[in-house]
């Protein structure tokens, strides 16, 4: 059924006092003099009411197989409540928020990051970051410029959902139980080789698109 103000207030009290019981480790990795590639991999991923950002560091040897890798952040937003826009422009959104976030933690950082990695795993988004969207709304229009802005097109990645840690933010019916060894931390992606992780289908087109303007 439908909570209360006052329901949700004790919910969210009661969660954020098992916050105390995460402990976040602020040294990365002991293995940088191991890695011969350093990736700055970020997820994005939107829900009806919130969108969510997490961004990852990844250790890579020379032939590519991951050494270590370490959670950096993540960052939530809420959609606004009056607000009626599609999951398709949301996903936009949260890509751009992405894209700009990506840039301030690799700014803040006296990291030489040699790869960026974004994740969606709306398939229209992805093509429309690498391919332009045909008639586009002013709102996604606007977003995709700034996406282009502060990512580069062939930094951009497909994930199915159910390797896609930011899910986890955008698609909670009540507070979650957090800890330190949940998908949150560790994304199954990354337990994968490269070479496994999932592709699209580069045939398919994801160029139609509502022609409002608003």
């Amino acid at each position: 059924g439908i909570r209360t103000v006052g329901q949700l207030t004790t919910e969210a009290i009661a969660w954020l006092k098992e916050l105390t019981n995460i402990k976040i480790p602020r040294w990365y990795s002991n293995n940088f003099s191991n890695a011969s590639i350093i990736q700055l991999v970020g997820f994005g991923d939107a829900g009806t009411e919130m969108l969510c950002t997490a961004i990852y560091l990844r250790l890579l040897d020379k032939d590519r197989n991951q050494i270590d890798y370490a959670f950096i952040c993540a960052k939530f937003y809420t959609v606004p409540y009056r607000q009626s826009r599609t999951i398709p422009d949301l996903e936009v959104d949260v890509a751009c928020k992405l894209s700009i976030l990506m840039n301030k933690i690799e700014a803040s950082h006296n990291i030489k990051f040699n790869e960026r990695l974004h994740f969606t795993d709306n398939n229209a988004v992805k093509e429309w970051i690498l391919n332009g969207a045909r008639n586009p709304k002013i709102y996604v229009y606007n977003r995709l410029e700034k996406i282009k802005k502060y990512s580069k097109p062939e930094e951009w990645r497909w994930t199915p959902t159910h390797l896609q840690p930011a899910d986890f933010g955008t698609k909670m019916s009540s507070m979650p139980t957090i800890s330190f060894s949940n998908d949150w931390f560790h994304p199954n992606l990354f337990s994968l080789p490269e070479a496994n992780w999932p592709i699209i289908d580069a045939n398919i087109s994801y160029h139609i698109y509502n022609t409002n303007n608003s």
